[in-house]
């Protein structure tokens, strides 16, 4: 198995093939890594190898650190709410906006991954922001689809709000 490594180096993604260096997507790196779930994986800078066992439900994994932390308690409910965000996104049109460019070339499908990859798994501001760059760069390029428009990205915005987030898009 073969995962996509992003400019971060965070996995976006995983192939069943080796794609040679000029033919992969700008930003991202291929590298061969054990046959388990991406959420199961990270990547320590040279490898693609399997996370220790998580210790315990109050732990999380720091994608910078790339060890499990524990969530401070008066941490829990304060800050960005991931799940929120994923949930108003999933069912909105402009997910189904991003997802339909992620059909069409392979480097939306690369932006789209890592936006999901990143909401489900990651959740680092500074891989959202990436993500959502290079999808926007990605779908600008896709004849019938485009960037989103000055509506779909209020949309958006909001629902950053909502979710906690200090993020907006322009």
């Amino acid at each position: 198995m073969y995962y996509w490594i992003n400019e971060n180096g965070n996995i976006a993604g995983y192939s069943d093939a080796f794609m040679p260096d000029d033919s992969r997507p700008q930003g991202f790196d291929l590298v061969e890594g054990p046959d388990l779930p991406i959420a199961d994986l990270y990547f320590d800078g040279e490898n693609v190898v399997e996370k220790p066992e998580k210790p315990g439900d109050r732990f999380f994994w720091n994608e910078k650190t790339k060890q499990w932390e524990e969530i401070p308690s008066a941490e829990l409910f304060q800050g960005s709410n991931w799940d929120r965000l994923l949930l108003s996104l999933q069912s909105s049109p402009e997910w189904a906006k991003a997802y339909a460019a992620s059909e069409r070339t392979l480097k939306a499908n690369s932006a789209y991954t890592t936006l999901l990859v990143t909401l489900t798994n990651i959740r680092d501001i500074s891989t959202l922001e990436w993500a959502i760059a290079k999808l926007r760069e990605a779908m600008t390029a896709i004849s019938g689809i485009g960037d989103f428009t000055a509506e779909e990205i209020e949309e958006i915005n909001l629902k950053l709000a909502d979710a906690g987030f200090s993020l907006a898009l322009e």
